[in-house]
């Protein structure tokens, strides 16, 4: 009975140390802090005047109305912000933001490395994940400095955006221009007799009377912007002692299993 209690005893002394231990350490850490932000697809109203003339596009092409049918606005917004979200995972467009920035160059100087080694360091900490409770988007940033965490991700976002809209809007200009070429040449070679040169005619016209793409897209709707976190990610005092305590009970655990086999039996369990 004794050897019972003493064994646990020695149990409990060996999870205390190692409570006492983990929940010390966390307060030797540099803290960690998390930042986020949140997308949803677009509405059309965000895409500016481009889905008008993505839809006067479709039309002209087709001569379908359901060009502008609700599906077809559908598609349009998940197609803009399919380009988005491969813009926002572009680990290349995230390096080469992260080069430019005055946090990275100046963290390469702190550190003697390259500003190529510390924008790769930094590419490691963020993350892309979906929102299993939304159906949302997140991406986050996890730095030593909540501050500057925040300032990288939320300016990296317009950025993001300004290589979606270009894109876009340079496919949509891109297949204008040859949609054009085509319907000026059937109206100009007449074809399909007097009537189908009048609809070629009023085709033309309609495409010379469009306004030009506005620049005004925005490839998302941001759901949580992202702002200075109130809280630490890490380290969490409480979770590190839970840890060490879990760590040093096994290897109590371990020694005195140890203690009461032969040494062969030991080393088959390491």
């Amino acid at each position: 009975m004794k050897t019972l209690f003493y064994r646990l005893l020695v149990l409990i002394l060996f999870a205390a140390i190692g409570a006492g231990a983990g929940y010390g350490l966390s307060y030797t850490q540099p803290e960690k802090w998390k930042v986020t932000a949140q997308f949803e697809q677009p509405t059309i109203p965000d895409l500016g005047n481009y889905y008008s003339l993505l839809s006067t596009y479709h039309f002209l092409n087709s001569n379908s109305q359901e060009a502008n049918s609700q599906t077809a606005q559908q598609q349009a917004s998940e197609q803009v912000y399919a380009e988005f979200k491969r813009n926002l995972t572009s680990a290349d467009l995230l390096q080469a933001y992260l080069l430019q920035t005055e946090a990275v160059k100046l963290k390469a100087q702190v550190a003697k490395k390259s500003p190529a080694v510390v924008a790769a360091e930094l590419v490691e900490q963020f993350r892309f994940e979906k929102d299993m409770a939304t159906s949302a988007d997140n991406v986050s940033l996890i730095a030593e400095n909540a501050e500057e965490a925040q300032k990288l991700l939320a300016d990296f976002i317009p950025l993001v955006n300004t290589q979606a809209r270009d894109k876009l809007n340079a496919d949509l200009i891109a297949k204008w221009k040859v949609l054009f070429q085509q319907i000026k040449a059937a109206s100009e070679l007449n074809i399909n007799g007097k009537q189908g040169s009048q609809d070629w005619a009023a085709k033309l016209q309609m495409m010379r009377s469009v306004q030009p793409l506005d620049n005004q897209l925005t490839a998302y709707r941001l759901v949580k912007s992202p702002s200075v976190p109130l809280k630490s990610e890490s380290p969490d005092p409480p979770i590190l002692a839970d840890d060490w305590g879990i760590k040093w009970l096994t290897a109590g655990l371990y020694a005195q299993f140890c203690g009461e086999s032969e040494s062969s039996t030991c080393g088959t369990l390491i």
